[in-house]
């Protein structure tokens, strides 16, 4: 059995979590590189996600999408107000054209490139990660 290791990162109610490190022989080894990870920052472009800075950076591409999700809480707004948690099942998963469309009518960059800062790793058998 094999685990990988992912990051996840947002701006508000928008996320992006991305496979870092596939066939990790370990739940050991996923969770120490998840946790140890230097890549904390992404920047989104029209084609691909640069994950990290320098020599640690590395682009998945558009194509990739076994290696990325996106996901948006349309109801955020509604649910900081009510002073309720947001979970998981408060968001929805989205396409890059839909990404592109949040970037350049809710943020204030209003295109891309766009940036993101990490919040969470995760660690999963590879068999339980479907996107």
């Amino acid at each position: 059995m094999t685990y990988l290791s992912t990051i996840g990162y947002h701006d508000g109610e928008f996320e992006v979590e991305i496979v870092i490190a596939a066939d990790l022989p370990s739940l050991e080894e996923a969770k120490r590189i998840g946790a140890s990870s230097p890549l904390n920052f992404v920047i989104i472009t029209d084609d691909s996600l640069v994950v990290g800075k320098g020599v640690n950076s590395f682009v998945v591409p558009k194509e990739a999408t076994n290696l990325y999700q996106f996901r948006l809480c349309r109801k955020m707004d509604e649910l900081i107000k009510a002073k309720k948690i947001v979970t998981e099942e408060d968001y929805e998963n989205i396409s890059w054209s839909e990404v592109a469309h949040y970037v350049k009518t809710k943020t204030s960059k209003n295109s891309f490139p766009f940036s993101l800062e990490s919040y969470y790793y995760g660690f999963y058998k590879a068999s339980e990660k479907k996107w």
